[in-house]
């Protein structure tokens, strides 16, 4: 057990723990005080002390455990004390903070921890953070996301650098840590509630992680490695879906249809995490029902946190819909200048826009056409449309509820959407076009539609 260090070593320069500890201005081990946390904390200390690279500690005291939580806060900082590195301490009620918010006592615990972490790197500059996740941790997170019906990201399990998170012991099962820790005379705490099995994890760490080992006593070995080639198969998957979004908000959608469906999963995914700025995921169902909308018409679906999906003519892409408001029945168009009108921003200008400013949002869909000044009334107004709307286009008029269902409009915003008129009528209609005899090149008066980001 004396080469456990050794162990430790050879994988932090295989994964890129190593790199990322070189590029770090100081490290900052998550000290629990626990058998895992204890030995890393040693580690870290062996290979960074007496060199130029500052190491410090950080112990979240939860207040789960009472006294217990205290004396554990107490273990903390004798050992740090004791070995010269700085510790830093954040006491956070908890169970007040779980009872607040709705969330689960561990849940709860991670947000906080994790916010602490956070905040303790940026304040030190970037600092990498260590924490002491081993291979029995992946078996664990594993077990857990596969009950729980993840995709291949769940059984991917922990990442041995992820950001500026750092797992040093990812490659030691539970109890090599624990065996190097009693050789080496290495004290630690032992946290009560890990024999509660009223949490999922500690279920699987008492029923489900023995049965494994009986089927096969090196199962947290066999796991690790399963979560790494599942890690290379995500990578290469999410690379294509970022190549085949180029950047942009938006996918044609003859590419969508003709997308793999591991690659189409993906792009659907970082649509709305974009749209939306969430961390949180969709579900298959969610996945499935995108899918079978690009391949059969056009048309929205909704997905969770307000935003939904849309097909929308040859464009699939994800937005926050039209709010419910009913906007104003008639506005006057300011000429030139920006008018707000509902979910939308009419801009009337006498030449182009700011460059860039019209591919903040998909709904900018052909929208940027120009009307030329001496062939309209220059006193605009905007409004909704009405029962028995025309618009002349193609030669004749043509009813606009019509034009709307033609143009995959979705059926949520053909009450709300904007109608440019002037004396004469309907002038413009965004995801339509501009009445005949408006549109032409020479001097113009720009009209561009852009649907608000929310």
């Amino acid at each position: 057990m004396a080469q456990l260090f050794e162990k430790i070593d050879s994988f932090a320069a295989e994964c890129g723990i190593e790199a990322a500890l070189q590029g770090a201005p100081s490290v900052i081990c998550a000290f629990s005080g626990g058998a895992d946390s204890s030995v890393l904390l040693r580690w870290l200390h062996s290979r960074l002390s007496g060199g130029k690279k500052r190491l410090v500690a950080a112990h979240v005291n939860h207040m789960i455990r009472g006294e217990e939580s205290d004396a554990d806060e107490a273990f903390c900082r004798r050992v740090c004390e004791s070995l010269g590195i700085p510790l830093y301490v954040e006491k956070a009620d908890v169970p007040a903070r779980a009872a607040g918010s709705g969330m689960g006592l561990e849940e709860c615990a991670r947000e906080v921890r994790y916010a602490f972490l956070l905040n303790l790197s940026e304040r030190l500059g970037g600092a990498a953070v260590a924490t002491a996740h081993s291979a029995t941790d992946n078996l664990e997170t594993v077990i857990f996301h596969m009950t729980r019906g993840s995709g291949v990201r769940g059984v991917a399990g922990i990442a041995p650098v992820r950001e500026i998170y750092i797992r040093p012991l990812l490659c030691c099962c539970s109890e090599e840590i624990r065996e190097y820790a009693k050789e080496s005379g290495i004290e630690y705490v032992t946290d009560s509630t890990n024999s509660d099995s009223n949490y999922a994890r500690n279920y699987i760490r008492a029923e489900i992680v023995p049965a494994l080992r009986r089927l096969n006593p090196r199962a947290d070995d066999a796991v690790l490695r399963l979560s790494a080639a599942a890690r290379e198969d995500c990578d290469y998957i999410e690379a294509q879906a970022e190549a085949a979004l180029a950047g942009s908000d938006f996918l044609e959608r003859e590419k969508a249809r003709q997308l793999h469906p591991a690659v189409f999963a993906r792009v659907i995914r970082k649509m709305y995490r974009n749209c939306t700025g969430s961390a949180s995921d969709l579900s298959d169902v969610n996945i499935r029902d995108c899918r079978r909308l690009v391949l059969s018409g056009c048309g929205s679906i909704s997905l969770p946190g307000g935003c939904a999906f849309f097909v929308h003519k040859d464009r699939v892409f994800a937005a926050f819909p039209p709010s419910e408001s009913e906007p104003p029945e008639e506005t006057e168009l300011s000429v030139p200048g920006e008018t707000v009108f509902g979910d939308w921003v009419i801009t009337v200008s006498d030449g182009e826009p700011e460059n860039g400013r019209l591919c903040r949002n998909i709904y900018n869909l052909s929208i940027d056409r120009n009307a030329v000044f001496g062939k309209i009334n220059v006193s605009l107004f905007v409004r909704s449309r009405r029962t028995g709307d025309t618009f002349f286009l193609g030669g004749m008029h043509k009813k606009v509820k019509k034009l709307m269902c033609d143009c995959c409009v979705p059926q949520s915003q053909r009450g709300t959407l904007p109608l440019i008129c002037d004396k004469e009528g309907i002038l413009a209609i965004p995801k339509i076009g501009v009445r005949d005899g408006a549109a032409a090149g020479g001097d113009a008066l720009h009209i561009f539609f852009e649907k608000r980001v929310k």
